[in-house]
């Protein structure tokens, strides 16, 4: 069963998410989507920069088991997670997030990156499953607007 190796984030001017796919092997990539299977800005409804989240899936490699959120302008993560240092809110205003990963020995492996989406929190919760995880941290805090989440599946 094919699992999640690698996590990207693009920061764009234009809302052409393909114009933000990792240049290498860029058709083994996925942008994450929301309930509808429409990729997800998760700056949208807020002005400032498109930003999308890519995700690669394979079979072999090291796989992720573990995605959180950081805030703060110059936040670190805590051992032995990974930043990627592309701020969620760029450009919007509010505050300074960014996605981390880890990648764990014998955890459970993450199989898919999903988007919620909505007006309010309960209607973007309302967008995953019963069983997937999402990290609680919205993805557009202090910028107003509209909630967008980040989950994921096993």
């Amino acid at each position: 069963m094919a699992y999640v190796t690698e996590i990207a984030v693009s920061e764009l001017d234009t809302d052409d998410w393909h114009k933000g796919l990792p240049k290498k092997d860029p058709n083994k990539w996925k942008v994450v989507c929301n309930k509808d299977n429409d990729p997800q800005d998760f700056n949208k409804g807020h002005g400032g920069k498109f930003i999308y989240i890519y995700f690669k899936q394979d079979e072999s490699g090291y796989p992720i088991s573990g995605l959180r959120m950081i805030t703060g302008k110059d936040a670190n993560p805590p051992a032995p997670w990974q930043k990627i240092d592309v701020d969620l809110n760029a450009k919007a205003g509010g505050e300074f997030i960014y996605l981390c990963y880890q990648n764990t020995a014998n955890a459970p492996q993450i199989s898919i990156l999903k988007a919620g989406f909505g007006d309010t929190v309960e209607s973007a919760m309302n967008d995953f499953s019963a069983g997937d995880i999402v990290l609680r941290q919205d993805a557009n805090q202090g910028s107003g607007g509209k909630f967008i989440f980040l989950g994921f599946a096993y």
